[in-house]
């Protein structure tokens, strides 16, 4: 199997983290460390002595990159209040890359929504940007990130990419695999925590010689 050499490249994941968005954000993270990159987000910090705002504007600052996903920012069959949190730190980290020193005008930033154009209908003011969608859709979730992370600048250059087929045969084939990796850790499914997550899956690739 084609190795892939990590990146020092962090991505921030803007995304819900509620049940109902739970199968797009595993496999998110999946696909940012299939991919080389280091995924950070909110859960990654637990300092109880600053506030949400502050745990965000600490990771926008510290991530180049970032994913943003506005599909739960309105209100949908599965989830009756719109998700706002998403505009939000879309707009700070866009704020960053327009107002901050050099280093931050280097941001790039993928946005994600369910349908094409749907996010015009609550957010027009990104009009002009251009808006990926996933269509309700791991694998195609998977196929718009693993081309995203090819092609950003940043990305050392010296390898390639698996195609996004690939990599979500190898997710679906990590997510059957990981109940036995909980059971011989002695974790319990319910129990796991963000790190769980991203050190189970940095070991499973590692194993299956997919990453370096």
């Amino acid at each position: 199997m084609r190795r892939v050499k990590r990146s020092c490249q962090r991505v921030f994941i803007n995304v819900p983290f509620d049940n109902t968005y739970k199968r797009f954000f595993d496999a998110i993270v999946f696909t940012v460390i299939a991919c080389g990159c280091v995924p950070r987000c909110a859960l990654t910090i637990s300092n109880a002595a600053r506030t949400r705002f502050q745990k965000i504007v600490e990771l926008v600052k510290k991530c180049p990159m970032g994913i943003h996903d506005l599909s739960r920012s309105a209100p949908g069959r599965s989830y009756q209040s719109p998700r706002l949190n998403m505009p939000f730190e879309l707009g700070l980290f866009l704020g960053a890359k327009e107002f901050g020193d050099r280093s931050q005008k280097n941001k790039t930033c993928i946005v994600l929504d369910s349908h094409p154009n749907r996010y015009r209908k609550f957010i027009s003011d990104l009009a002009g940007h251009e808006v990926s969608s996933h269509n309700n859709r791991v694998s195609d979730l998977i196929d718009v990130l693993r081309g995203w992370l090819a092609s950003a600048p940043g990305i050392d250059g010296i390898r390639i990419l698996p195609g996004g087929k690939q990599i979500y045969k190898l997710y679906v084939e990590f997510k059957k695999k990981l109940p036995k990796m909980c059971r011989r850790e002695k974790i319990h499914r319910v129990e796991l925590t963000y790190g769980d997550y991203v050190h189970f899956v940095k070991a499973w690739l590692q194993d299956t010689g997919f990453t370096t």
